[in-house]
């Protein structure tokens, strides 16, 4: 049984200097990782950010490519495990609300995330039919005090392995949005 065959996932940040990596677990199991690709330097300077999840083999699963945007809304794309594209996540412009959408590449029903995503406590749905559940868990109190988070993802049982390489594949981008954002507040508060 692979990553994407899973109906629950616990996704443990691992807080590194210049890097976002996570642990996929399954259980007691570590089923997938997470890694930033590219150079330090890259990433410092405004390029744009790669960040690959693979199973614990090495045998990639999805990778998610964060654009470079000056002056717009992020967006990331999301590549299955060939690197066919899977579809686009943006964050909407709205005025009283943080709002994401995932528009997938083959035309089909577009991701709809409601509740309080960055508060990691909301419900992936498509027409309006939850299909996924994403929750807030206790990462230990070192991990805490460090930035490290711990969330948990369950899959809407018996759904296709394509639907949870995208639910996943949104919700990791819906978290490095979110430390982007952790990252704007302590710059502008410094």
């Amino acid at each position: 049984m692979g990553l994407i065959d899973a109906d629950a996932l616990v996704i443990d940040q691992l807080t590194r200097l210049f890097r976002s990596d996570f642990e996929i677990h399954e259980g007691d199991d570590v089923v997938g990782r997470i890694t930033t690709q590219g150079s330090a330097m890259a990433r410092m300077f405004g390029g744009n950010r790669e960040f690959l999840v693979t199973e614990p083999d090495g045998t990639q699963v999805l990778r998610l490519r964060d654009v470079m945007n000056f002056m717009s809304r992020d967006t990331y794309e999301v590549l299955d495990g060939a690197d066919h594209p899977l579809g686009t996540l943006r964050r909407e412009f709205t005025l009283f609300a943080k709002k994401v959408s995932f528009l997938p590449a083959d035309g089909g029903d577009p991701l709809e995330v409601r509740g309080s995503f960055f508060g990691y406590d909301y419900s992936i749905l498509v027409r309006n039919e939850p299909v996924a559940q994403i929750s807030r868990r206790w990462a230990g109190l070192a991990t805490s005090l460090f930035g490290g988070q711990r969330y948990a993802v369950t899959f809407l049982p018996g759904a296709s392995p394509r639907l949870r390489q995208v639910i996943l594949g949104t919700v990791i981008a819906i978290d490095l949005m979110k430390a982007k954002d952790d990252g704007s507040a302590a710059a502008s508060s410094s």
